[in-house]
C-alpha cells in the first residue's frame, strides 16, 4: 500500500478479512514455534528474548524506511 493506509484503499468489509487473515497467520506461526509439542512435528525451537528484541529492532528499521520513504514521496508530489 504505498500509495496510503489500508482504510483508504480497501472496503471496510475486505479490510476486515484482511486484518483476520493477518492477525490468524501471526497466531499460528508463534504456536508452530512456541507450543512445546508442535517443536519436533515442525523441526523448531523457540527464540530467545535476545533474539526476538533483535528480530523486532531489525524489522522496525525496515518497516520505519519505508515510511519514510512514502513520506517523501508524498510531499514531491
Amino acid at each position: 500500500m504505498e500509495n496510503g493506509n489500508l482504510k483508504r484503499q480497501a472496503p471496510a468489509s475486505s479490510a476486515k478479512y484482511l486484518l483476520g487473515a493477518i492477525a490468524l497467520t501471526f497466531v499460528l506461526q508463534m504456536a508452530t514455534v512456541y507450543v512445546p509439542i508442535l517443536n519436533p512435528i515442525f523441526k523448531t525451537e523457540p527464540l530467545t528474548v535476545n533474539e526476538l528484541m533483535l528480530t523486532l529492532a531489525l524489522s522496525s528499521g525496515v518497516f520505519f524506511a519505508v515510511e519514510i520513504e512514502k513520506l517523501l514521496k508524498r510531499r514531491k508530489m
